[in-house]
């Protein structure tokens, strides 16, 4: 018995970093301008395709057809490489393009090497820091921790046309 509620005793205090983390995902504001919830801080995919924000992530990725021959050549040019994806839940900049960049990673298959990180409308993130975020979306692409370049706003060509670019430079 003595065995069995230090067993517990340990598996309690190994779980709580778990639920704080967690916690620390996801989490709302009211937007001062619409009254609408937003998400703001270290976000997480399933955060943007649930209750909330699901509606316009599903419209949008859905709809998007990434080309394969350009996915195919970023599948193989991805080592090392990792993203980090600021946007706002209230953008529609935001919401039409990063469920499009989803879509294009989802094709890439096996790449999950990203961070997102939603932002109010002062472009900020409690406890986050943003390096140089005057418009979003904008998605920062890395290899090997040095910045390689980013995608911002809008893409020139298209989003796997312009992720490949970077990562040919």
């Amino acid at each position: 018995m003595k065995h069995s509620i230090s067993f517990f005793a340990i598996l309690i205090l190994f779980s709580l970093p778990c639920r704080a983390q967690q916690g620390d995902f996801n989490q709302t504001t009211t937007d001062p301008y619409t009254g609408k919830l937003m998400l703001v801080g270290k976000c997480s995919r399933e955060g943007l395709e649930g209750d909330l924000f699901g509606a316009f992530f599903k419209k949008s990725h859905d709809a998007y057809l990434p080309d394969k021959d350009t996915v195919e050549l970023l599948r193989k040019k991805t080592s090392g490489v990792s993203v980090v994806i600021v946007m706002a839940t209230w953008c529609e900049d935001s919401q039409l393009q990063v469920p499009r960049f989803f879509k294009i990673l989802d094709a890439m298959d096996r790449f999950g090497n990203y961070s997102i990180i939603c932002v109010n409308r002062d472009r900020k993130a409690a406890g986050v820091v943003l390096d140089n975020i005057q418009n979003v979306p904008t998605i920062i692409i890395r290899r090997d921790g040095k910045e390689l370049g980013r995608i911002i706003e809008k893409p020139v060509r298209s989003l796997e046309s312009d992720f490949l670019g970077l990562l040919t430079l």
